[in-house]
């Protein structure tokens, strides 16, 4: 069960990799046959249903550029994934350990939600992008690149007239979660 905690990884790739590797576990252990667990997946769906959802995804998006150019982040959006992503990742694994024998994971179900407005996530990744720290962080990392800063500068003034435009940050909520369950 994965929610919320895929875009916290470094790269695609270790997603790839740890999807991969999970898809192929076998099916027999050193008490013999058991079931192939199914893989449970919560994570922002990089789609918006409301106008008061805009804010979060523009903020992801903004924050995930940044992030995925410092090799050092820690911040809790370093590979923003999206649903189509993370489903062909399961069904069509890149892991050598996976056996052309072994039964594929396929999707048995999927929704994707609009989150409470009680959920302040949307809120909390916008602030974060609003906020001078973020500025400070794009100047370092992108020192000497006029054209990332300028880029990166539109995607904070985005932002910035969206959040004017609901009246605030208190108008921002959480963008869609996408739900998927897999199994053989």
């Amino acid at each position: 069960m994965f929610l919320h905690c895929l875009w916290y990884f470094d790269s695609s790739g270790d997603i790839s990799a740890l999807l991969s590797a999970l898809v192929a576990l076998p099916e027999q252990s050193e008490q013999g046959l058991r079931p192939r667990p199914k893989i449970l997946i919560a994570e922002w769906a990089l789609q918006v249903r409301l106008p008061e959802q805009v804010p979060h995804l523009l903020a992801a998006l903004t924050r995930n550029m940044l992030e995925s150019h410092n090799p050092d982040s820690e911040a809790n959006i370093r590979t923003a994934v999206s649903p189509d992503f993370i489903k062909s990742t399961i069904e069509q694994p890149s892991s050598p350990l996976a056996s052309p024998l072994q039964p594929r994971y396929t999707l048995l179900y999927e929704e994707t939600i609009t989150p409470e407005p009680d959920l302040l996530d949307g809120q909390w990744e916008v602030s974060s992008v609003l906020n001078e720290e973020f500025e400070r962080e794009v100047e370092r990392i992108f020192e000497g690149d006029e054209r990332a800063v300028a880029a990166m500068r539109a995607g904070r003034d985005a932002l910035s007239c969206a959040v004017k435009g609901l009246g605030g940050l208190e108008g921002c909520r959480g963008m869609e979660v996408w739900c998927g369950e897999f199994g053989v």
